[in-house]
């Protein structure tokens, strides 16, 4: 059966074992931070005869969670613990996009290079697989495998990483209800779900952009990847329009997820921060966005069908 569908999942399984550090390194980099609270809580809890927690996780005027003397605790408690544990997955979520963010550039700059170097677009050329399906194969794994490995991991390391420090405090007396309704343990996870695809929508032109010059660049894609919005970037410093700018580097920030916090924080319901989540889908500036990442992604593969040139 030679459907596009069938030599796709084949490109991708290809692909899966050719950059299989993208699969390791988040679950590496969640057992690092795993065995480091491990360690912490540890030498702290026998540092201070199993009663004090003493680590600082400052949080402004609310109650230090890691400063906590381990003696029973009252009901009131659970309010001061919320935020600071609350912060705790935050942290690790930000943690985790960074790396995230530095993965989706690493592998869409040189996924497509690589081959022209190592000559191997030759092997793949002879067979019956076309451009588009090698380049959809790509960015689907970029766009949606890359993304969701790394955000399964974050939340399956957060959760673990409180887990080990509300242990002692159940220990202590304090409610394990209580304490993951005032953090909004539950309401932070589904957040994080909810604004994946919306927020790789947002990231879509630049993911373009980057396929576009890992597919064309003759020496260095990082370079020319980096020169057109550097150029941009001085026009719009002498104040004159800039929307390939706004197109590639404005939707890096994730703020549509930092208002939803906002917005659970300030009212208490996930149905507000929701809509936060998703007003990108409802601005002019998103679907441009993605008419740019489709141009950038049919400009490589007609480059890479027509002008296959070996590095």
């Amino acid at each position: 059966m030679n459907t596009a569908w069938h030599n796709i999942r084949w490109l991708l399984r290809r692909e899966a074992m050719e950059h299989r550090r993208l699969i390791m390194a988040p679950v590496l980099l969640g057992g690092v931070m795993i065995l480091l609270n491990l360690l912490l809580l540890v030498s702290s809890l026998f540092g201070h005869g199993g009663r004090r927690i003493h680590f600082e996780f400052d949080n402004g005027s609310v109650l230090n969670m890691l400063a906590l003397n381990l003696q029973p605790l009252g009901p009131g408690n659970a309010a001061d613990l919320g935020p600071a544990i609350s912060l705790l997955l935050l942290a690790t979520l930000l943690l985790f996009a960074l790396a995230l963010g530095a993965a989706m550039v690493s592998y869409a700059l040189g996924c497509l290079f690589e081959e022209r170097r190592d000559r191997s677009i030759l092997f793949w050329k002879s067979l019956p697989v076309s451009d588009g399906q090698s380049v959809a194969a790509k960015t689907l794994i970029v766009m949606i495998a890359v993304p969701a490995i790394y955000t399964a991991a974050a939340l399956v390391t957060g959760w673990i990483c409180i887990g080990i420090y509300i242990v002692p405090l159940l220990g202590a007396g304090a409610a394990a209800r209580d304490l993951i309704a005032q953090t909004h343990l539950l309401a932070i996870s589904g957040l994080t779900v909810a604004a994946l695809p919306v927020y790789l929508l947002t990231l879509a032109p630049a993911v373009g952009w980057l396929l576009l010059c890992s597919a064309t660049a003759r020496r260095h894609p990082a370079l020319m990847a980096v020169i057109v919005p550097a150029f941009f970037a001085m026009l719009g410093g002498l104040g004159l329009p800039n929307p390939v700018w706004h197109l590639l580097v404005g939707p890096i920030l994730p703020t549509g997820f930092t208002r939803a916090l906002s917005a659970l924080g300030a009212q208490g319901g996930l149905g507000p921060a929701l809509a936060a989540v998703y007003r990108p889908v409802t601005t002019l500036d998103l679907w441009l966005g993605l008419l740019f990442a489709a141009a950038c992604l049919i400009a490589a593969t007609m480059y890479r069908h027509r002008f296959t040139t070996l590095v």
